[in-house]
């Protein structure tokens, strides 16, 4: 059983000044909700100046360094007792900062998620080594960094805490990334976090995740019409894989095609249609698509569901009776339960 570092709730009501950043005074002791990271993949933050580092596949952690050290989760619970080892690296660096991090279980190399949650276990805890990582500073010497832009607050965190920060770069083209993407993936981690040079420590915008993906080639059995400038195109995908009986359906997508496209892809699946309700265009399945996602949920609605799923493209050489089945989902799911 795990303590309830996952479970813990706190009331919208009683953190409304913890989730507006800007609003708030920070202060040593009194966390504050961390900022957080969007999905985006490499194409879409090429082209502009970005910091790189690696994105690690552990508990994320608030450091308090005073006349004593304090480390609370990102649900603001404090979870000191549970992290001993850390506190004592945590001794090393100088008194009056709070620093934004996250711990990993790491023995010769990064262990999964499953391992560290050992540590916090009710009963039958297991001690298992742990790496900390400390990617941001938020308060020094009696002063919020909140307002800084990011590059400062890099520059006065590797004064800070040299020895904890992670492997970072700047890069701007395509090629770049993609380099420092695959050297986090061969390192063993989850993969990168781009982050905005100019942007403020808030709980949204400026910093972006960058995960490993996997692709199955699926068919789509229905499609929405868009909103906005996609009106006049079925842009929104309902995704479906071979089922026992028919097609399984396992998530929905708008995102991966550029505008020819969904106006391709608008004529084409119009041929096919078979009843339209509302906004819902119903079609025979006969398009293949190779789809991308970076994790699979067990889901009430559809069994299994695509996290972060887009197109990565048509596959008009394909024959729907060549996607992939419910059963290959089910397949990456449990390998992706191993990681």
């Amino acid at each position: 059983m795990l303590a309830p570092l996952s479970k813990i709730v706190i009331s919208a009501k009683k953190n409304k000044r913890k989730n507006k950043l800007e609003d708030i005074k920070i202060r040593l002791y009194d966390p504050i909700k961390p900022m957080m990271a969007e999905s985006a993949t490499i194409k879409e933050i090429a082209g502009k100046r970005h910091a790189l580092e690696y994105k690690f596949d552990g508990i994320r952690v608030q450091i308090h360094v005073g006349k004593e050290i304090k480390i609370f989760s990102r649900n603001l619970r404090e979870i000191t007792h549970y992290l001993p080892e850390i506190v004592g690296e945590a001794k090393e660096i100088e008194k009056n900062v709070i620093l934004d991090g996250e711990v990993i279980a790491f023995s010769l190399h990064p262990l999964p998620f499953q391992e560290l949650m050992k540590k916090f276990r009710v009963r039958n805890r297991i001690d298992i080594p742990t790496k900390l990582f400390v990617f941001d500073i938020l308060y020094r010497k009696n002063k919020s960094l909140l307002d800084l832009e990011y590059r400062e607050r890099w520059k006065l965190l590797k004064d800070v805490a040299p020895q904890y920060i992670p492997p970072h770069i700047e890069a701007v083209n395509e090629r770049e990334i993609k380099e420092f993407f695959q050297k986090a993936i061969k390192d063993g981690h989850e993969g990168i976090v781009a982050k905005d040079l100019k942007s403020k420590y808030r709980l949204h915008g400026g910093w972006y995740k960058i995960k490993k993906s996997y692709s199955l080639d699926m068919t789509i059995i229905a499609a929405e019409w868009g909103h906005g400038r996609r009106h006049r195109w079925l842009s929104d995908y309902w995704l479906a894989v071979k089922g026992m009986k028919g097609f399984h359906m396992v998530g929905k997508t708008f995102k991966g095609l550029a505008d020819k496209e969904f106006e391709e892809m608008t004529e084409e699946l119009l041929k096919w249609k078979i009843k339209e309700e509302g906004r819902v265009v119903f079609v025979k399945p006969s398009i293949v698509v190779e789809v991308e996602f970076n994790d699979i949920q067990k889901s009430k609605k559809y069994g299994y569901a695509l996290r972060f799923a887009r197109i990565s493209r048509i596959r008009w050489d394909k024959e729907v009776d060549e996607i992939n089945t419910i059963e290959d989902v089910a397949r990456v799911y449990e390998i992706l339960r191993r990681r």
